[in-house]
């Protein structure tokens, strides 16, 4: 009677985090770095959960001019659809960056307008896998972030982390 006891205990001191984990609900808010993916080389990104598997994602990253012919200010947006159960999920997305253009410096050398402006709108999508720690609120993700400027495709990645609250 003893063993039996013992087993149960045990049995139960294992599937407890397991049982813990899948009754937590996700969390709604979450903030995340993201190094590459559609703001070219990284952006801050705040992320909204409309259901458990269903967010609306809008982020803000900068490019310096030296990597392009004018600094820009990239925005994306998107809504994401959140696949799976417990903490390993896949996610797909699909969305916009919107380009800002600030003030251009040498403007009069290069004979263009230098006042700042939108650009044009860029279109980005996500597959990514994605992991969820249920009570700390850890968010990793780590996929694929193609961009579409102009008619020019670009396969890009992405790797963020963050916390969800």
């Amino acid at each position: 009677m003893q063993r039996i006891r013992f087993l149960v205990a045990i049995g139960v001191a294992l599937l407890s985090p397991v049982v813990a984990e899948a009754q937590h609900p996700p969390h709604r808010h979450a903030v995340h770095v993201e190094a590459l993916g559609p703001a070219l080389l990284g952006s801050v990104n705040y992320e909204y959960r409309l259901l458990d598997h269903a967010s609306l994602r809008a982020g803000v990253g900068y490019l310096p001019q030296m990597l392009e012919n004018h600094a820009r200010v990239l925005s994306p947006l998107l809504a994401n659809a959140i696949l799976g159960r417990g903490t390993h999920r896949l996610e797909l997305g699909a969305g916009a960056v919107l380009v800002y253009l600030p003030r251009h410096t040498r403007a009069a050398q290069e004979g263009i307008d230098g006042r700042a402006h939108w650009g044009e709108v860029e279109w980005t999508g996500t597959a990514a896998y994605r992991y969820e720690h249920p009570r700390s609120g850890a968010i990793y993700r780590l996929g694929l972030t193609p961009l579409l400027r102009g008619e020019e495709f670009y396969p890009l990645f992405a790797l963020s982390a963050g916390l969800g609250f």
